[in-house]
């Protein structure tokens, strides 16, 4: 999946040929995440994620930067520059900080890193990792895999 400026969320299939486009209802689209029937997409100036899943579509808005989204065994999370943290959204849309003080978002001191902004994938068997812009590492939240 990609996001674009236009609020879409696209399918690129193999030589770069567009295969779906999903509207999200959102003015652009800086980070996407999908996984089964869940498709996940955030217009992080705006402060808004849009949650597809089951059939219902939801737009959670707040005070954040929802920099980077992802989903894992179903459940939606997403990194808040403004907070330094990994969020999860329930079904009803209630947030919850998962971690926090993450070095997202700004320069640690001594530590020099070519990422441009934070992400947030899901790896089968590993859990979910967080790329923390601010110094260049790798985080794997706790409890984030049912091994």
């Amino acid at each position: 999946m990609l996001g674009t400026l236009t609020g879409e969320a696209l399918t690129i299939g193999s030589g770069g040929r567009v295969l779906a486009t999903v509207r999200t209802g959102l003015a652009k689209v800086g980070a996407v995440a999908a996984e089964q029937d869940t498709l996940v997409a955030a217009d992080p100036d705006a402060g808004q994620v849009m949650i597809r899943a089951a059939g219902q579509v939801r737009t959670v808005t707040g005070p954040w930067r929802p920099a980077a989204v992802g989903v894992h065994e179903g459940q939606v999370y997403v990194v808040d520059e403004i907070g330094r943290s990994v969020e999860r959204i329930s079904p009803g849309g209630a947030r919850e900080v998962v971690v926090s003080g993450l070095p997202i978002g700004f320069p640690v001191e001594g530590k020099r890193t070519t990422a441009r902004r934070p992400s947030l994938l899901s790896v089968p068997g590993h859990g979910l990792l967080v790329g923390c812009d601010g110094d260049g590492s790798i985080r794997r939240l706790r409890g984030s895999s049912r091994r």
